[in-house]
């Protein structure tokens, strides 16, 4: 594999190299975990399938986005060139919801919704890979805790949603153009199969707080170790060490105590080692 350097001086290009892609075909998949209260009540799951395009007045087509787990509701979206839009049916117009050329700070959209206005602003933005947006919505400005953050990641969509009020959820899985992403419906990509080779997965979700899931595969039986680092070099938590059967397995890698910030994890099975970057961000 060639590493590409790039000088420092690139920070001043545009956050995007290439299009992003936000997913929108017919039959994609995705499936959330809510973070319920108190910490010792299960939790619960939310999805959202993508069932069919519809075209609206005006002539424009949107995929229709029914979501699930807390009743069901309807989103129409459609993405043009790096930025996607939603159909309000009830105003009979779109709005702008995500631009992913725009740099944190920058207000994205100001929504008229009848004497109110709804904000959007990219809050963050981390270059990846994978790369991940997070916008921050004010539904309504004269409203109190109705304010919610929206991670966006290319090519996989939402990832998570982080209400100032309410029971946050990240993705723990999806299915996008036919490809399985994480666990979905209690299936992993790769069930029933043996690895032809040691693969470490990037993990679900990405950005996370404070849990978050790694897969990983071993095509025999070995002894593994999988750590995470810090940027400095400082072990701060082994998750794995020890002799593996040959398959596909996961771990749940718990942030608690950590300070927000990019981690890396690395998995050493024989003579391989394979390592990906997290980002923890509360």
């Amino acid at each position: 594999m060639k590493i590409l350097l790039l000088p420092v001086t690139l920070i001043a290009l545009p956050l995007y190299a290439q299009q992003v892609v936000y997913p929108l075909h017919i039959g994609d998949r995705w499936q959330y975990s809510v973070m319920v209260y108190p910490p010792d009540t299960p939790s619960q799951s939310v999805s959202a399938r993508i069932t069919r395009d519809t075209t609206m007045p005006g002539g424009k087509t949107y995929a229709v986005i029914t979501w699930s787990g807390y009743g069901a509701t309807y989103e129409y979206a459609r993405q043009s060139g790096d930025s996607v839009l939603e159909y309000d049916p009830a105003k009979q117009r779109e709005f702008l919801m995500f631009d992913f050329t725009r740099r944190p700070g920058d207000t994205v959209a100001s929504v008229p919704r009848g004497s109110d206005t709804m904000d959007i602003v990219l809050r963050s933005y981390f270059p990846g890979p994978p790369r991940t947006w997070w916008f921050y919505v004010n539904q309504y400005r004269k409203f109190i805790d109705d304010e919610y953050s929206v991670a966006v990641q290319d090519s996989l969509g939402i990832v998570g949603k982080r209400p100032d009020f309410g029971d946050p959820f990240s993705l723990t899985g999806a299915i996008i153009d036919g490809h399985v992403y994480g666990t979905i419906d209690g299936i992993a990509p790769g069930a029933g199969q043996t690895p032809r080779e040691p693969t470490l997965e990037q993990n679900f979700p990405n950005p996370f707080n404070p849990t978050t899931t790694i897969r990983y595969s071993l095509p025999g039986r070995s002894h593994a170790t999988l750590v995470v680092w810090n940027t400095l070099g400082q072990k701060v938590a082994t998750l794995v060490d020890g002799l593996e059967e040959i398959g596909y397995h996961e771990v749940t890698f718990d942030a608690t105590g950590l300070a927000s910030g990019v981690y890396f994890y690395r998995l050493q099975a024989g003579a391989t080692v394979l390592s990906r970057k997290l980002i923890l961000m509360r």
